[in-house]
């Protein structure tokens, strides 16, 4: 380490490797986050699961070896341009089934392309839905994850009311896997 405590130009590196994956970063909370990825990633004993599998979580993100899932919890299908459509965006992934319910427990949507897009059109108009994901990675490892999804519009207003953390679909870059931009949607405070 160079620098002193509190000096925030202070340089740590740490390094950990599990399960044949070195990982370096400067941040203790990057490291946190890798080992728990990481621990993720390493699970050869079944699925990997995005929250368990349980209750539905904020977004989708799952990641095992090179193979990447990541949805959104919201988008704004009002023809300006900006997270018009919902995307599930497979990174290294044999193959993917989406499914949209709507809050009724009802289908709304199946579908099994890896470039999946949801306009939001839904006949049952009853929202908030929910979004599953079976998926099989490239290196046949089975994954899931399940998450809430909210269409949201701006009624006249200047921001877009979201209680929670949203995450938009102009938010992740398909080259990598994780949060990367912030939202081009003006949420309220």
């Amino acid at each position: 380490m160079t620098g002193k405590i509190g000096n925030p130009s202070a340089f740590v590196a740490f390094y950990i490797q599990l399960d044949h994956a070195m990982v370096k970063t400067t941040a203790p909370f990057a490291l946190f986050a890798a080992v728990i990825l990481l621990c993720v990633a390493c699970e050869k004993e079944g699925p990997v699961r995005g929250n368990g599998g349980s209750q539905a979580s904020s977004h989708i993100e799952l990641a095992v070896d090179s193979a990447c899932i990541q949805a959104p919890n919201f988008f704004t299908p009002n023809g300006d341009g900006v997270n018009d459509v919902f995307p599930v965006l497979c990174k290294n992934v044999a193959s993917v089934k989406v499914r949209i319910l709507n809050s009724a427990n009802e289908l709304v949507l199946e579908n099994t392309d890896l470039h999946f897009l949801w306009n939001g059109q839904d006949s049952t108009g009853i929202g908030p839905y929910t979004v599953e994901v079976d998926a099989i990675s490239s290196s046949g490892i089975p994954m899931f994850g399940k998450s809430s999804l909210h269409i949201l519009d701006y009624d006249s207003g200047s921001c877009l009311n979201y209680v929670g953390t949203p995450v938009s679909p102009d938010q992740f870059d398909p080259r990598i896997c994780g949060i990367s931009y912030p939202s081009s949607d003006v949420l309220c405070p």
